[in-house]
């Protein structure tokens, strides 16, 4: 605890400056923050052919999971009645561990059901590990834009247009639950073999945010709520797939948007939310800059002239930083409190007002204690506190001139005690002399004269 109008440093600068610049090595070392740019049908994909959407959607009624690794989702797998796993338009293949992963849920699960929507044929590997008798034929229907006639045994009817999607075949016991009204094509199917089921369609496009978020959204809406609550039976664990899909950084995201046929698969929200992380992050701009001027001060440090400047102007920088270092003090208990009342400033006065007389920034301190302690004495309120403006005010003295004496006095007060740099050049006798004058006529308001012979005196109650 400090007195006498010392501060307490809990903390040295130089310690502080420590502590930002480890503070800076530590978010330089770890880099920017990674926000991919997400492409295809991934959960969390908001553009036009993304996923968010089915996501979103059953995130409302049921615990879902977007699974970036399979293993790690089958190892945070407990206590598990039912299971159902989606799976919208894979990009990539599925590995021998991806198929053992997801084996293993069927393991773990008193039941597990299955919900595809696949063109391209990728899911068939986890099909044939589950040992369901579906299959994706991979060949596009020549008629881009198939309508089926959709009718489940769980009691949901109505047609879906379907696009660019791919035949269905069963090599045993599956139900064909979605026909080409015109050909006849079987375009999904449905598989219940008491604890495991599946549905599975010849397109994802049904289930991603285009056609979700459309005028036209209704039917396949009702017919992804009727399925999901056919399979879950009221609850269950969701699991989406997000691993086989793309996560680009801004810069690839970019070069892959230069295909316009790839343009549309990524969301531009999200691309310009990780270009504003990265371009905000300082391990992005800070070490070009610091190159930057490292490579200026090199090329100016051959010349010898500027090497002594820089050399001098860094002694001075040093210099001026220790000189302005705040007192350090222990804790300690506060003496008693005394209420000091100041008599005459007579002969003080005199002597700085002697013609001829060296004034220096001691006296100002001095005077500017003396005053201060008079306005404590008379008011309660010292110099250093902007309520003297309001007591000189209710004393006579006018605003404006109260105000501009407050400011003045603080001011070099501060000046002389180090604590500013401002004004760089000061005058002290010059100073002195003009705060005598305005003190005068400040206290004159408050009964007293800088000016009475007295001597001075100092009177503890």
């Amino acid at each position: 605890m400090g007195r006498g109008g010392r501060k307490l440093l809990l903390a040295s600068g130089i310690l502080l400056i420590a502590l930002a610049l480890v503070g800076i090595v530590a978010v330089l070392e770890k880099g920017p923050i990674s926000i991919p740019v997400t492409v295809g049908a991934h959960p969390f994909n908001r553009g036009p052919f993304g996923a968010y959407s089915i996501y979103s959607m059953l995130s409302s009624n049921y615990t879902v999971t977007p699974v970036h690794n399979w293993t790690q989702a089958l190892a945070q797998l407990v206590n598990c009645s039912k299971a159902l796993i989606i799976i919208v338009s894979p990009e990539a293949q599925y590995t021998q561990k991806d198929v053992e992963s997801i084996r293993g849920f069927r393991n773990k699960c008193e039941e597990t059901a299955l919900i595809i929507g696949d063109e391209t044929g990728n899911s068939n590997r986890v099909l044939e590990t589950l040992n369901s008798t579906i299959r994706i034929s991979g060949v596009q229907s020549p008629n881009p834009h198939p309508i089926i006639s959709v009718d489940t045994p769980w009691g949901w009817r109505g047609l879906l247009v379907l696009d660019k999607a791919s035949t269905l075949t069963s090599i045993g016991a599956s139900t064909p639950i979605g026909r080409d009204i015109l050909t006849g094509e079987a375009y999904a199917y449905y598989e219940d073999r008491g604890a495991f089921k599946a549905v599975v369609l010849g397109d994802g496009s049904i289930f991603i945010n285009q056609v979700l978020q459309s005028n036209a959204s209704g039917p396949y809406k009702d017919f992804l709520s009727s399925t999901v609550r056919h399979l879950c039976g009221g609850e269950c664990k969701i699991y989406i797939e997000a691993s086989k899909y793309q996560s680009l950084d801004p810069k690839a995201a970019l070069d892959y948007m230069r295909s316009p046929q790839k343009a549309a698969l990524i969301d531009p929200s999200s691309l310009l939310a990780t270009i504003i992380a990265n371009a905000i992050h300082p391990s992005t701009w800070l070490p070009p800059l610091l190159n930057y001027f490292n490579n200026i001060v090199l090329s100016l440090s051959r010349d010898v002239l500027f090497a002594g400047i820089l050399m001098i102007f860094s002694i001075l920088a040093l210099t001026l930083i220790l000189m302005r270092r705040e007192e350090r003090m222990p804790d300690a208990f506060l003496e008693d409190v005394r209420e000091v009342e100041w008599y005459g400033y007579g002969e003080f006065s005199r002597r700085i007002l002697a013609e001829g007389a060296r004034l220096s920034k001691r006296d100002f301190l001095t005077l500017y204690t003396m005053v201060d302690g008079v306005l404590k004495s008379l008011t309660g309120v010292g110099l250093d506190s902007e309520d003297a403006v309001r007591v000189l005010e209710s004393r006579g003295v006018e605003r404006a001139k109260a105000r501009e004496y407050w400011g003045f006095m603080n001011k070099y007060y501060r000046r002389a005690l180090g604590k500013t740099l401002w004004p760089p050049i000061v005058f002290w006798g010059r100073v002195s002399r003009k705060s005598i004058g305005l003190s005068e006529n400040v206290l004159k308001a408050l009964g007293v004269s800088l000016m009475e012979v007295k001597g001075l005196e100092e009177k503890a109650l």
